[in-house]
């Protein structure tokens, strides 16, 4: 007989940043990774992205920085959210967008997620 796992799934929708993975950062706190979202526009679309960055941050020092992509049908969330905020423990500037074909992400008041595709 299969044992299905009964733990509920990692509660987004109470994180602020809207991270899906565990041990995901829930707010800036001095002294450990900070993370920043941005938008921006390339080609008339508006990109979402979020910037990590390491702890104890200084403007005035330079820092080796890597662009993430998501894998396929995922969102900056996800995996290469993870991956970002990783790297940032390390010592890198990170930056993750949400796919050019992604323009919005809607959660709906029953927790359903919503892509709408452009």
């Amino acid at each position: 007989m299969i044992q299905l796992d009964k733990r509920e799934a990692f509660p987004f929708s109470s994180n602020p940043f809207g991270l899906v993975y565990e041990n995901a950062i829930t707010e800036n706190k001095e002294n450990e990774v900070q993370i920043y979202p941005i938008t921006y526009q390339l080609n008339g679309i508006k990109i979402a992205s979020n910037i990590y960055t390491p702890k104890n941050y200084s403007k005035d020092k330079r820092y080796p920085a890597i662009v993430i992509a998501v894998p396929n049908g995922a969102v900056k969330e996800q995996t290469a959210g993870l991956y970002a905020q990783r790297l940032a423990e390390k010592g890198y500037i990170t930056i993750v967008s949400d796919p050019i074909f992604l323009v919005k992400v809607k959660e709906c008041q029953d927790n359903k997620i919503f892509l709408i595709i452009a």
